[in-house]
C-alpha cells in the first residue's frame, strides 16, 4: 500500500476528485444519520416525495393562528434572530446592513449571543456544505466555537448510540484481548452479498438504503478444541432471536459428508469494543475436524473511507455518480464480512455479488458470471471464481459503472486499467505500464504471475495512495490517470512508480505475506525497493530511479531515524489497531534502503537467486524476516565473508540495522601521513542541541529549557510514582505520574527528565552499545576502491593528499562525518573538478553536510563553504539535495530580516542556470521525454525555487504568465466556447459552458501550481474566488490539486481560516475528505499559514478527532502539518493541550513526534541563528550589506504594483 505521497515537491501531493456542481439538499440540520447525509448524493429511486410538509412546519402553522398575540410576537421576534443569524453565518446579508456590526469578529459577535444562538450556529455549520456561501463571511473570521463544536459531537456521539446495538465495555481492550483466540483456521469463505447502492434506478426501500445484506458460508478447521466460534466483526448487525438461521454442518475435505449431529448456536455475542462477534455453542468442536458454518447478516455502506464504502462524484455532464469500493488494510475486511481478520489467517475467497442493474462488479478473482439476471430484473448477480489463498486485508469488492481498457501479457494474462467514463482516455499510460512491469517482475522474481487476470482501478476517493489487493489494485485517480497535456514528466514518473510498487506486492506481500504486523516493513519495504526498478523497467532507464531513489527515499529515510522518537523496522505490534502508526518512512524507505544495502552487499544475481529460494519456500503462506534472511543466506557467494572473517550470513549482519533503532555515522579521522582511522556511533539529530545534566536529586534537566513543570518535579519528588518503559532497546524507570494535579506522561519535554542516577547511567552505557557492521564503499582520487567492514574501527592505508570519500554512490544506511582537513580536501576537488566525484557521491557528501552541521556534528560554516563549488554543478540530484537544505534553514529563519541574506546566496548559485531559462518561461519546451529527464527537472526546479525565494524577476514573469495565459485565456475559453469556438485539446473532457482550468489554462504544464499560487498570493479577492469556481468545476484530479494548492496562498488570514475550516468540516462537499489533509499540509507550510493553523487546530481538535479517529492515515497528517512551530511558547502550548487532552491524543504517537521537532527547532535557533545570519550576511554578494526586500519591485497582474505585505 502506497500511503506517502510520491508527488515531487514541485506539484502539490493533494489528490482533488471532482465535486457535484450542483449543490444537493442539505440534510436537516441535527440529528441526521450518516444514511440520510450520503442519499442526498445519489439519493434512492424510493424516496419520499418532496412537496410533504413536514410535521414541525404543521405545528408552527397552528401555533401562529392559535397563539395569543404577545406569544405570537414573541416568537416571531426569536424566529427572525434565528434566520438573521443563519443568513450571517451563510454570508448572505448585504454590506450595508444595519443589524450586524461589521466590525466585529465571528468570534466577538458569537460570544455576545444567547446559548441557543450559539446552538444554532453549530448546527448551520455541521450542515453539509454545498455552497461556498455557507462558509463565506467577508472579512470574519470562521473557527467554530468551542460551544458549536461541543453540542455537535454531542449529537453525533447520541446518534452513534442509538445506531448501536452491540454491547460496549467501558475498559479499553488489552492486546491480547484483541486478538483471535487462535482455536480456528479457516479454509475457505463463500460469500454472496446483496449491495443496496442507490444511483441506478433500482427500487430500494429507505430501510436498506446504502446497506448490504450478506450470507456466508465459511468452513474452517478446529486447531483446539471449544465451545464457541470466535470471528473478527465491526459495525455488522447478527439476528439474536432466530438462532436456527446459524447452520453449523461437520464435514470431511471433500465436502460431501455432512453430519447434522453437530452442537447448536444458542446465543450470540457482539463485542463492539474487542471488534469480535462470538456465536455460542451448546456442544465441543473437536479438534482436527472440518467445519461449514453459516452466517447471514446484514451491515451499513459506510461514509468514510474504510470497510466498504461509498464513493461520489460528479460526471462531465453534471450528473450525481455513486459507487461502493472496499479499503480493508490493515483491519477494515472485518467491517464488510465476519472473518478470521488478522494476516496469518489466509484462505480462499469466492465471492457472488447482487447489485443494481446498470452497474459492473469487479474483484480479486475472474469473474465467472458476469452480470447475469435475477428474478427482479433492476438486480443482477456477478459471480467470481475463488482466490489463491490470501490474507483477509486483501479482500476487494467495487460495484461502480466505470469503464475500462483492456490489454494481454505475453502469457495471455489478462490487464483491465478502469476508471470514471469520463477519465477512462487517460488509462493507457497505466495500462502500458503495468503489463511492462508484471513481465519484468516475472523474470526479475522467477516466478510467473498466479492470476489470470490483473484489475486496477482508479477512484476520486481513497484514503491510501493506492492497495495492492491481490488481481484488483486500487488507486487514487492521479496516481494511475495520465495525460501528457495534463501531466507533468514527474507526475508521469510518479503513476509508474506506484503502478510498480502495487504490483511488486503481486509477490511480496501477497503471494507471501508477513505473519503479522511487526513485519509490515518486509511488504512495504521490499515494494518500495521494487519500484524503482520497476519504474527504469517501465521507462526503459529514462527516469534514472537507481538515482533517484538517493535523492527520495534514502534521504526519508535518514530523516525521520534521526529522532529520538525513531522506532527499529521490526518492532513489536501488539495491537492490530496501532498498525497505522507504523506505515511511515521508517517502514516504507528505511526498509528499501536496507534491503538495498544487503543487494549491494551480496551481489544483484546472489540477491535474486535469495528472493526466489524465499518465495517458492513460503508462497500460499506467510513468514518472517528470519526466513528471507535464511533464503538470502542460501544466496550468499562463497566468496564473501562477513566483518569477522567468516561467511557471510544475512541474518547475523541484518539484525543491527532492523532490530535496532537508528543508524550510524562513520567518522574518518588521519591519524598519520600513511593512515586514516574510521570509527562509529549513532547519529542523533539532537546530537549537540539538547543540554542536559542531572541535579542533586537525580532528575535530568534541559537547560534550555525553563518550565514550571520542571520545577514542580523538583519540589515534589515524593508526589512522583515510577513505571516501566521502553525507549528504543533500553529500558528505564521514569517517574511519570504526577506532579500536584499535572500528569506528566503527555509531555515529552519530560520523557526523560525524571531518570533516576544509576539507570542514566546505564542509558549512556547502553547508547554507547549501539553498533553495526558497516559496509564501506570507498574511493581515493575519485578511484573505486574494494568494500571492506567497519565493525568497531578499522584503519585505512592511505597517502598524505589523497583525497578519501565514503560511501560512494551512497549505497550503505549511515552517514559519514570527515575531521577538517578531509573535508577540506574534498572542498577543493569539488572546486577543482567536481565530475571526478561521482554523481552519487557528491550527493551523498552535500546531504551530509548539512545534516551533520543541523545536528551539531559539524560547524556550519564548512558545510556552507562546501556549497559554493554548486554553482559549476549541472546535474539534477546534487542540486535537489543542496536546496532541500537549504530549505531546511530558511524554514528556521522563516520571516526574520536575516531571511533575504540567505535568499540572496542562494540567488547567486543558482543566477547562471536561471539566467539560460527565464526567456523561455513562456514558452516551455521540455526536453526529449524521458530521455532529458533530470535535465528537465533541474530546469524546473531552479526556475520555480528562484521565484520562492522572491526574485522580482520571476516573479514577475510568472504573474504576467498568469494574466496572459490563464486570467485572459480562460475567460476567452468561456467566451469563444459558447459560440461553438472551442479551441481546447481535443482529447480532454468537456462540456460546453463549464469552466475547467484542465480546458483554458495556456501555461506550460510544469508552472501552473507556481502560477496560481503566485496569482493568488499577489492578487485580490477576484483571484481566490476565481480559483475557488475553477476548482469547483475541474472534473481532472492533478489540475484540481494545483488549484486546491492556490488557495493556500493567500495572504489573508481570514480566508485561510475559511479554507482550513472547510477543510476540518468532515461534511463539506466541497473538498474530498482524502483531500483535506493536505489543505493543512499547505496552509502549514506557509509563513502566514504557520501563525494561525496551531490554533485553529486546538479550538477545533474535538471535531477534528470526532471526524477523523476512523481515518487514522489523516489524523496522523493533519497533526503532523500543524503542530509547527519554533518557540518555547509554541512547546508550552502544545503540551498545555495535550494534558487537556489526555484521552483522545494518548495514543497518538505523531504528537510525541511532532513535539521532538518543536524542541529540535527551538534549540537550533538558539544555537545557529545568528551564526548562520553572520556567514549570509558576508556572502550575499553585497559586500557585507544586510538586504531589505524592495517590494515594489514585483509588479502585479493588475493595474498597479502590489503593495501589501507578503510573508
Amino acid at each position: 500500500m502506497i500511503i506517502l505521497a510520491k508527488m515531487p515537491s514541485s506539484v502539490s501531493s493533494i489528490p482533488s476528485p471532482t465535486p457535484p456542481t450542483k449543490p444537493p439538499p442539505p440534510p436537516p440540520s441535527t440529528g441526521s444519520s450518516r444514511r440520510s447525509r450520503l442519499s442526498t448524493v445519489c439519493p434512492p429511486t424510493s424516496s419520499k416525495s418532496s412537496f410533504l410538509v413536514s410535521r414541525t412546519q404543521i405545528l408552527l402553522t397552528l401555533i401562529a393562528f392559535l397563539s395569543v398575540l404577545l406569544l405570537a410576537i414573541l416568537f416571531t421576534f426569536i424566529l427572525t434572530r434565528d434566520v438573521l443569524l443563519r443568513e450571517y453565518i451563510e454570508g448572505r446579508i448585504a454590506d450595508d446592513d444595519s443589524n450586524i456590526n461589521e466590525s466585529k469578529s465571528f468570534d466577538g459577535i458569537i460570544s455576545t449571543k444567547l446559548p441557543e444562538v450559539a446552538k444554532l450556529v453549530g448546527r448551520v455549520q455541521h450542515e453539509r456544505a454545498t455552497d461556498i456561501n455557507r462558509f463565506r463571511v467577508p472579512g470574519k473570521s470562521l473557527v467554530a466555537p468551542a460551544t458549536s463544536n461541543n453540542e455537535t459531537l454531542e449529537e453525533e456521539d447520541k446518534e452513534d448510540e442509538q445506531e448501536s446495538s452491540v454491547s460496549t465495555t467501558a475498559e479499553e481492550p488489552g492486546a491480547d484481548e484483541l486478538r483471535l483466540s487462535g482455536e480456528l483456521y479457516p479454509i475457505w469463505y463463500n460469500l454472496t452479498m446483496k449491495i443496496f447502492v442507490p444511483g441506478f434506478g433500482a427500487q430500494i426501500p429507505d430501510e436498506n438504503n446504502l446497506t448490504f445484506n450478506g450470507d456466508l458460508l465459511m468452513k474452517f478447521r478446529v486447531e483446539q478444541s471449544t465451545h464457541r466460534i470466535e470471528l473478527n466483526a465491526l459495525k455488522l448487525s447478527f439476528d439474536r432471536v432466530n438462532l436456527e438461521k446459524y447452520q453449523l454442518n461437520r464435514v470431511d475435505q471433500s465436502n460431501q459428508n455432512m453430519s447434522k449431529s453437530v452442537p447448536k448456536v444458542v446465543e450470540v455475542k457482539v463485542d463492539e469494543a474487542r471488534e469480535k462477534v462470538f456465536f455460542e455453542l451448546d456442544g465441543t468442536l473437536e479438534k482436527d475436524e472440518q467445519y461449514l458454518f453459516r452466517i447471514p447478516y446484514t451491515g451499513p455502506i459506510a461514509s468514510k473511507l474504510s470497510g466498504l464504502y461509498l464513493t461520489t462524484y460528479t460526471t462531465l455532464a453534471g450528473e450525481h455518480k455513486c459507487a461502493a469500493v472496499t479499503q480493508m488494510e490493515p483491519t477494515d475486511a472485518r467491517r464488510m464480512v465476519p472473518c478470521f481478520d488478522e494476516p496469518h489467517f489466509k484462505a480462499i475467497y469466492r465471492l457472488n455479488i447482487i447489485h443494481p442493474f446498470g452497474s459492473r462488479a469487479v474483484s480479486n478473482a475472474k469473474e465467472i458470471r458476469d452480470g447475469v439476471a435475477t428474478d427482479n430484473e433492476e438486480w443482477i448477480q456477478t459471480d467470481f471464481d475463488e482466490t489463491l489463498p490470501m490474507s483477509s486485508y486483501l479482500l476487494a469488492l467495487v460495484v461502480s459503472d466505470f469503464d475500462y481498457v483492456e490489454g494481454y501479457t505475453k502469457r495471455g494474462i489478462r490487464f483491465r486499467i478502469w476508471a470514471r467514463q469520463d477519465a477512462v482516455n487517460f488509462t493507457s499510460y497505466a495500462l502500458q505500464a503495468g503489463i511492462r512491469v508484471l513481465e519484468f517482475y516475472e523474470d526479475y522474481y522467477g516466478i510467473e504471475f498466479p492470476l489470470p487476470k490483473q484489475d486496477m482501478m482508479a477512484f476520486p476517493d481513497f484514503a491510501a495512495g493506492a492497495m495492492e489487493n491481490w488481481g484488483l489494485v486500487t488507486y487514487r485517480e492521479k496516481y494511475l490517470l495520465y495525460s501528457p497535456e495534463l501531466y507533468t514528466a514527474q507526475q508521469k514518473m510518479a503513476v509508474a512508480s506506484v503502478v510498480a510498487h502495487e504490483l511488486a506486492h503481486q509477490w511480496f506481500g501477497n503471494l507471501v505475506t508477513m505473519r503479522w504486523w511487526s513485519d509490515l516493513w518486509l511488504n512495504e519495504g521490499f515494494a518500495t525497493l521494487m519500484e524503482y526498478l520497476g519504474t527504469d523497467a517501465i521507462s526503459n532507464g529514462g527516469f534514472r530511479m537507481r538515482d533517484y531513489f538517493i535523492i527520495e527515499a534514502l534521504d526519508s529515510a535518514f530523516d525521520r531515524d534521526s529522532r529520538a522518537t525513531s522506532h527499529p523496522l521490526f518492532f513489536e505490534i501488539r495491537k492490530a489497531e496501532d498498525v497505522s502508526e507504523a506505515f511511515d518512512s521508517i517502514t516504507y524507505s528505511k526498509g528499501a534502503s536496507v534491503l538495498r544495502m544487503i543487494r549491494s552487499v551480496m551481489g544483484e544475481e546472489s540477491f535474486k537467486s535469495g528472493l526466489n529460494i524465499y518465495l517458492n519456500r513460503f508462497k500460499y503462506h506467510n513468514a518472517e524476516h528470519s526466513d528471507l534472511w535464511d533464503a538470502l543466506t542460501e544466496a550468499v557467494p562463497q566468496h564473501l565473508l562477513d566483518s569477522e572473517g567468516q561467511p557471510f550470513n544475512v541474518k547475523n549482519f541484518a539484525k543491527y540495522w532492523t532490530e535496532q533503532t537508528g543508524f550510524p555515522v562513520v567518522q574518518v579521522k588521519r591519524i598519520s601521513a600513511n593512515k586514516v582511522l574510521l570509527t562509529q556511533q549513532r547519529f542523533r539529530l539532537d546530537h549537540i542541541v539538547g543540554d542536559y545534566s542531572i541535579d542533586e536529586k537525580g532528575v535530568k534537566i534541559d537547560k534550555n529549557i525553563n518550565n514550571t513543570f520542571i520545577k514542580n518535579l523538583q519540589n515534589n519528588p515524593n508526589n512522583l510514582t515510577t513505571t516501566n518503559f521502553n525507549l528504543n532497546k533500553t529500558s528505564l524507570i521514569v517517574k511519570q505520574k504526577q506532579v500536584g494535579n499535572v500528569k506528566l506522561e503527555s509531555s515529552s519535554k519530560l520523557i526523560e527528565n525524571s531518570v533516576e542516577k544509576q539507570d542514566d547511567e546505564k542509558k549512556n552505557e547502553e547508547e554507547e552499545e549501539f553498533k553495526w557492521d558497516i559496509p564501506i564503499w570507498w574511493s581515493i582520487n575519485g578511484t573505486d576502491q574494494p568494500m571492506l567492514w567497519l565493525k568497531d574501527s578499522t584503519e585505512l592505508e592511505t597517502s598524505a593528499g589523497d583525497v578519501i570519500v565514503l560511501n560512494i554512490r551512497s549505497q550503505g544506511f549511515y552517514r559519514v562525518q570527515y575531521a577538517p582537513d578531509e573535508m577540506e580536501q574534498i572542498r577543493q576537488q569539488l572546486f577543482d573538478n567536481h565530475t571526478k566525484l561521482s554523481m552519487g557521491s557528491r550527493v551523498r557528501i552535500i546531504d551530509d553536510a548539512f545534516t551533520l552541521a543541523e545536528g551539531g556534528y559539524l560547524p556550519y560554516e564548512d558545510t556552507l563553504n562546501l556549497t559554493q563549488y554548486l554553482a559549476k554543478e549541472e546535474e539534477y540530484p546534487p542540486w535537489e539535495i543542496a536546496l532541500t537544505g537549504f530549505n531546511v534553514i530558511q524554514s528556521y529563519f522563516d520571516d526574520e530580516p536575516e531571511t533575504e541574506d540567505l535568499r540572496a546566496y542562494i540567488k547567486l548559485l543558482i543566477g547562471d542556470i536561471f539566467e539560460r531559462e527565464l526567456d523561455k518561461l513562456g514558452d516551455w519546451e521540455p526536453g526529449d521525454g524521458e530521455k532529458h529527464f533530470f535535465n528537465d527537472l533541474l530546469r524546473q526546479r531552479i526556475i520555480q525555487r528562484m521565484c520562492t525565494l522572491r526574485d522580482s524577476r520571476c516573479i514577475n514573469a510568472i504573474l504576467n504568465i498568469y494574466r496572459r495565459q490563464f486570467v485572459d485565456s480562460c475567460t476567452d475559453f468561456i467566451t469563444t466556447e459558447n459560440n461553438g469556438n472551442n479551441s481546447g485539446p481535443a482529447s480532454l473532457p468537456h462540456k460546453p459552458g463549464r469552466k475547467m482550468a484542465s480546458q483554458c489554462s495556456k501555461i506550460p504544464v510544469p508552472f501552473r501550481t507556481l502560477a496560481y499560487c503566485e496569482g493568488v498570493h499577489y492578487g485580490t479577492e477576484q483571484d481566490w474566488n476565481l480559483i475557488l469556481e475553477l476548482f469547483r468545476n475541474e472534473i481532472v484530479q492533478v489540475e484540481k490539486e494545483r488549484l486546491l494548492v492556490a488557495l493556500a496562498c493567500s495572504r489573508d488570514t481570514h480566508t485561510l481560516k475559511m479554507l482550513l475550516t472547510m477543510a476540518s468540516d468532515v461534511n463539506s462537499t466541497i473538498i474530498r475528505l482524502q483531500d483535506k489533509p493536505s489543505v493543512f499540509t499547505h496552509v502549514g507550510s506557509r509563513i502566514i499559514g504557520k501563525k494561525i493553523i496551531l490554533d485553529f487546530f486546538i479550538d477545533r481538535w474535538p471535531r477534528i478527532y470526532q471526524d477523523f479517529k476512523d481515518q487514522q492515515t489523516l489524523l496522523r497528517s493533519i497533526i503532523s502539518s500543524s503542530i509547527v512551530g519554533k518557540s518555547q511558547r509554541v512547546i508550552d502550548q502544545v503540551e498545555n493541550f495535550l494534558r487537556e487532552n489526555q484521552k483522545t491524543t494518548k495514543n497518538l504517537d505523531v504528537f510525541k513526534q511532532r513535539l521532538e521537532v518543536l524542541q529540535t527547532n527551538t534549540r537550533w535557533i538558539q544555537k545557529n541563528f545568528n551564526k548562520l545570519a553572520q556567514w549570509f550576511r558576508e556572502h550575499n554578494g553585497q559586500n557585507g550589506k544586510t538586504l531589505l526586500l524592495n517590494e515594489e519591485e514585483i509588479q502585479g497582474p493588475f493595474p498597479s504594483p502590489i503593495m501589501a505585505k507578503f510573508k
